[in-house]
């Protein structure tokens, strides 16, 4: 027996740990640093290849800096033998705790399997492919971590070239090796390693290897064509996730492996969420409150204490949260979100339908009613998809004269943006149409037929006929006053014939009627003109037109010579901005030295101007379409009055 030297170089020697054919393992102190290190002595220097693998050994694990893979800090000759000093991880193999504990459980394999393809991901991104993982290779320490060790066969780009592995050669241990290993293992790939890794996987929640045995014809046969024995056939508590990585890692062609092994390491990550500290969590399930001789099957540490406080603040939140949103969905169905936080840009819209119970003779629930609802946005109208009418029959409710001739059918309120809208309402064989401005909540409750909300009422009047008949009404949009019978009102259809020309015509029925487009053109003084599209159906022989047409718009333009002096409009801050797209707007302060465009529509209007409550004046103005005028702001500061001049 050989004496144990008590110092190689400068380390001094306190143990050997191991001994093999090829080389030595010793346990070494650092003289200076008071540190532990391992140094391992090549053996055999009978060939030339054997010095030159454990010198690129050394080289390989000296450049890989990563705290998942043991440091190299040295290599040195002395006499007639090689060294290498490789950092001390005071701890055990994986394959020492398999024979242990036999079977890992499911979240620790996983965990000690993730932070071995973090390693290899570092080491693949280097161009080094290991070629050698299995469990004697990767070391656990005391405090956690895991670490892969032994680069003695593996290979990287600047070594392609090197000789020393020749095409035809075996290299690496028969049981984790993948097919393609061992006939070329010059030319494996990072794909080897995945599979390497998913054979360790399949012996660390088993209990064995998939390919036992050694370097012989059945195992080689196992292998190559991918027989193995089912992981829920040997342990059936394996999680899916764990069997979906090791079949995909262990196909026996290589192309049909993960790409990546990023791709492990994502998919185990999403199941170990729980895992805040992972070396704390490996320590637990290995050493806590146990020695290296006895291992406890524990699952790692989840950090009881905080999991409990964290379970009922999930609770409260969860129920707070419920509670909020069933309060918050009631309140928003119910309306009353809207009342309170947008009652300056959200509207309320209700259709009642009546049909007439002895002209159609039909259930209500049989009846045909189809709502279709257009937003005209930059001249162009676009269908509200988002909206759907679910209508009531309210005659069933009551007893009312009317409920006896009529089945009446309301909406439920709803809540839109204040704009111009186009209604088209389908009922049997009645094409009912409405152009109308829905204005915001805070102008409809000023008037008492929309404080509720905008109803638009439809009057089914009679059955199928052949014709097209026509009704329609030309309302003003900013008062729905009928001026249908204005002298001045002209509605154009077929080549732009005057309406009352056209219907006098002997052939105006057989031109007029359902099943085709209709385009109608609608003109009045100081108004904008309207043209107006409609596809009628075959089915469908009475069209009811509501038109509103748009005044055209008067001009103000301010001008003062004082900034930040408020201006009021019927002693509001708010006005319609007239023309075709109107909106409700809030007055600005005045601006030295910039004019101040305002459209009205043509109307009586009081504007005042105020510094101050005690500082003001008030000019009464009357807009006409079309008109211009401007409005001179003079603010005296010695006086401290305010002078309004109108400019026509």
């Amino acid at each position: 027996m050989k004496k144990l030297p008590k110092k190689i170089g400068k380390y001094n020697i306190q143990k050997k740990i191991s001994e093999g054919g090829m080389s030595s393992v010793y346990l070494a102190e650092h003289p200076g640093l008071k540190r532990f290190v391992i140094i391992k002595k090549l053996k055999n220097l009978e060939g030339v290849q054997a010095i030159e693998r454990f010198e690129r050994e050394a080289r390989i694990m000296m450049d890989l800096r990563n705290e998942g893979i043991v440091q190299v800090h040295d290599y040195f000759n002395e006499g007639s033998y090689c060294y290498t000093v490789m950092e001390y991880v005071d701890g055990l193999t994986l394959e020492e705790l398999l024979d242990k504990k036999r079977i890992i459980n499911n979240d620790f394999a996983m965990l000690i399997i993730r932070e071995v393809c973090k390693a290899l991901k570092y080491s693949h991104d280097n161009g080094i492919i290991h070629r050698d993982i299995k469990p004697a290779n990767i070391m656990i320490s005391r405090n956690g971590e895991v670490k892969l060790t032994d680069f003695g066969i593996a290979t990287s780009n600047q070594d392609a070239g090197d000789g020393l592995t020749i095409e035809g050669m075996t290299l690496g241990t028969p049981a984790y090796m993948p097919p393609e290993q061992f006939s070329r293992s010059k030319y494996v790939d990072h794909r080897a390693d995945i599979y390497s890794v998913g054979v360790t996987l399949y012996e660390i929640v088993c209990g064995k290897k998939p390919f036992p045995g050694g370097f012989n014809s059945e195992t080689l046969d196992a292998i190559h064509y991918g027989r193995f024995i089912s992981p829920r056939k040997i342990n059936p508590r394996i999680k899916r996730v764990i069997l979906r990585v090791i079949k995909k890692t262990m196909h026996r062609k290589y192309a049909r492996r993960y790409k990546d092994i990023k791709k492990i390491i994502t998919t185990f990550t999403k199941h170990l969420k729980a895992y805040k500290n992972i070396k704390e969590s490996i320590y637990s399930y290995i050493w806590e409150n146990n020695n290296e001789k006895t291992f406890k099957k524990t699952e790692p540490i989840r950090q009881k204490k905080k999991h409990t406080k964290l379970i009922k603040s999930s609770v409260t939140a969860i129920t707070c949260a419920i509670l909020l949103g069933i309060s918050g969905l009631y309140c928003y169905n119910h309306g009353y979100f809207h009342e309170l936080f947008f009652s300056s840009s959200i509207g309320a819209l209700r259709i009642k339908i009546k049909v007439n119970k002895f002209r159609i003779n039909k259930d209500p629930k049989d009846l045909y009613i189809k709502t279709f609802l257009y937003k005209k946005e930059k001249g162009i109208l676009k269908r509200v998809k988002d909206v759907s009418f679910n209508y009531k029959n309210n005659s069933l409710d009551n007893e009312t004269i009317q409920s006896k001739w009529y089945h009446c059918f309301t909406s439920k309120k709803k809540y839109l943006n204040a704009g111009h809208y186009f209604l088209n309402i389908h009922c049997e064989n009645q094409n009912f149409q409405k152009h109308f401005y829905l204005q915001p909540r805070c102008i409809q409750k000023m008037n008492k037929a929309t404080i509720s909300a905008e109803e638009i009422n439809f009057t089914l009047v009679s059955g199928i006929r052949q014709p097209l008949y026509v009704y329609y009404t030309v309302r003003d949009i900013r008062n729905r006053k009928n001026i249908t019978a204005s002298t001045d009102l002209y509605i154009y259809y077929y080549g732009w014939k005057k309406w009352n020309k056209f219907i006098r015509l002997k052939n105006y029925k057989k031109i007029l009627t359902s099943g085709k487009r209709c385009l109608f053109k609608i003109h009045k003084k100081n108004y904008y003109t309207k043209f107006h599209r409609i596809y009628v159906n075959h089915y469908q022989n009475i069209l009811s037109l509501n038109i509103h047409l748009t005044p055209i718009p008067g001009k103000i333009y301010i001008d003062a010579n004082k900034e930040s002096l408020r201006v009021l409009i019927n002693n509001s801050n708010y006005y319609f901005w007239g023309g075709k797209s109107r909106k409700y707007k809030k007055l600005e302060k005045t601006i030295t030295g910039q004019w101040q465009k305002i459209l009205l529509d043509p109307g009586y209007y009081r504007i005042t101007v105020k510094k101050s409550s005690s500082i003001k004046r008030s000019a009464n103005v009357v807009i006409k379409s079309g008109s211009k005028m401007r409005l001179k702001i003079t603010y005296d500061s010695t006086k401290k009055n305010i002078a309004l001049r109108v400019i026509k």
